[in-house]
C-alpha cells in the first residue's frame, strides 16, 4: 500500500492548547506521508503551525443534516445496532434513541468526508485514517470503511473514550469490529476492551505514550524545606483538595508548587489558606510545557504528586520520572504500569490523608535511587521508542 495520505481526526488540534501529545508524536511520522489532513471538531482561534505537507479540513459547517435522511438510514442503523449487540459480550446499555442520533450524525459526517476525498481524487488505497481518540470520529471511520474498503483505519484509545463506566462508549462494538487497529495507551485499557468486546485477533495492541528522555537529573535539594510539585488541570477528579488534606498531616517544612488551571482554582486557593504555617503553596496556573520541563531540569524537587482518581497513564508522571523525580499516585487504571518500587509509591483510592501522609514521610526519608527512575522511563516510556513503534503501525500493515 502506498502511504500517500494520512487523515488525522482530533478534538481540536491544531487549534487550542490541547492534544500536546499528538503534537509530540507527529514529528516521528509526518514526513512519511505525501499529505496529512487534520479534521478537528473544534476550530476556534488561530491554528498552531503545522508541517508544509499538512492542511486542515473544516467539516462541521459544511455537513448537511436533511430530515429525509433521518429515516433514510434506518435500515443501516438497524444493521449496525444488531452488530453492536453481537460484538458486546454483555447486555447492551444506553438509550436506543441516543444510539440513533449519534449514528445519524456520524453517517452525515462520513458522507461529506467521502464526497470531499472523491472530489480531491484521493484514492482509498492511498489513505490511512487515524483517530487520536476512540470517540465520535472512530464511529465516523467505521461508517466510512463501508465505502473505502481499501483504506486502513486506526484509532488510539485513552481513558474517558474507553471505559463505559466513566463515559459510556456508544457504538463501541461497531468500532472494534470495523477498525483495523485499536492502539490502547495502557495494558489496563487493552484488557478492558478485550474483556467487554468480541475482538478479532490482531486488532488490539498497547503502545504507550512517551516523552523525550531528559539528559539531566533533577538537582538535589540542599535546603531543609521540601519541594513537592503537581501538574494537572484543577478539576474535581484531579483531587487537589485531597493533596491539601495530605499536606495538613505532614509536620515538615514543605513548599507545594502546582502547575495548571481550572474551574476549581478559587476553591483550592481558599482551602490552602487553612494550611499550617509549615506549608507554603504556589499555584502557578497555566504554564507552557517547555517551561515546566525547564523547571524540572533546574529546580530541585523532592516529590511529584498526582492523587487523581481518573488517570489513563498520565504524561505528567512520565515527564517527572524522566528527570529522576520520584512520584506519588493512586492505583487507578494504567498508573500501576508507571508507578512502582523503581519510580515511587502507589496508594489505594480509598486511603485517607493520614495513611498517605505517613507513607510519604517514610518514603522521602528513604534512599531513593534517581538513576533507577530515569532508567525505567527510558525503557518503557521513551518517545523515540514508543512513537517509532506507532509509526510502523501507520506506514506499514503492522
Amino acid at each position: 500500500m502506498n502511504n500517500n495520505t494520512l487523515i488525522i481526526f482530533t478534538n481540536s488540534y491544531p487549534y487550542g492548547n490541547g492534544e500536546q501529545y499528538l503534537e509530540n508524536e507527529l514529528m516521528y511520522y509526518s514526513n512519511e506521508f505525501k499529505r496529512i489532513i487534520f479534521i478537528p471538531i473544534n476550530t476556534v482561534g488561530e491554528p498552531r503551525k503545522i508541517s508544509k505537507n499538512s492542511k486542515i479540513l473544516k467539516v462541521h459547517s459544511k455537513v448537511k443534516f436533511p430530515k429525509y435522511m433521518y429515516l433514510g438510514i434506518f435500515k443501516k442503523f438497524i444493521n449496525a445496532y444488531l452488530l453492536e449487540k453481537k460484538i458486546r459480550k454483555f447486555k447492551i446499555t444506553g438509550k436506543i434513541i441516543t444510539y440513533y442520533k449519534l449514528f445519524y450524525n456520524a453517517y452525515m459526517h462520513s458522507i461529506y468526508i467521502i464526497k470531499w476525498l472523491k472530489e480531491e481524487n484521493i484514492k482509498p488505497s492511498e489513505i490511512v485514517f487515524y483517530s487520536y481518540w476512540f470517540y465520535h470520529w472512530a464511529t465516523v471511520m467505521s461508517i466510512i470503511k463501508k465505502t473505502f474498503k481499501a483504506s486502513r483505519f486506526i484509532s488510539r484509545a485513552h481513558l474517558n473514550d474507553t471505559y463505559d463506566y466513566l463515559n459510556f462508549n456508544f457504538w463501541g462494538g461497531l468500532k472494534v469490529e470495523s477498525l483495523d487497529k485499536i492502539i490502547t495507551i495502557s495494558d489496563h485499557a487493552k484488557n478492558y476492551l478485550d474483556y467487554n468486546y468480541k475482538i478479532k485477533s490482531g486488532v488490539l495492541s498497547t503502545i504507550r505514550l512517551g516523552i523525550k528522555s531528559s539528559t539531566k537529573l533533577n538537582p538535589t535539594n540542599k535546603n531543609k524545606k521540601l519541594i513537592f510539585v503537581s501538574c494537572s488541570s484543577i478539576r474535581k477528579e484531579k483531587r487537589l483538595d485531597f493533596i491539601v488534606n495530605v499536606l495538613k498531616e505532614i509536620n515538615l517544612p514543605i513548599k507545594w508548587i502546582h502547575f495548571g488551571e481550572g474551574e476549581m482554582r478559587l476553591e483550592i486557593e481558599q482551602l490552602v489558606m487553612n494550611l499550617p504555617s509549615n506549608i507554603e503553596v504556589e499555584i502557578k496556573g497555566f504554564v507552557k510545557n517547555v517551561n515546566i520541563l525547564n523547571f524540572y531540569e533546574s529546580f530541585p524537587i523532592d516529590l511529584f504528586l498526582n492523587l487523581s482518581s481518573e488517570e489513563g497513564i498520565p504524561v505528567s508522571l512520565m515527564e517527572a520520572i524522566s528527570y529522576g523525580i520520584p512520584v506519588v499516585a493512586i492505583d487507578v487504571f494504567g498508573n500501576t504500569e508507571l508507578v512502582n518500587d523503581n519510580t515511587g509509591i502507589l496508594f489505594k483510592l480509598e486511603d485517607d490523608a493520614k495513611t498517605v501522609s505517613k507513607k510519604i514521610k517514610l518514603f522521602i526519608n528513604s534512599n531513593i535511587d534517581r538513576k533507577k527512575i530515569v532508567d525505567f522511563q527510558k525503557k518503557f516510556f521513551s518517545a523515540e521508542q514508543n512513537y517509532s513503534e506507532f509509526k510502523q503501525i501507520l506506514i506499514n500493515n503492522g
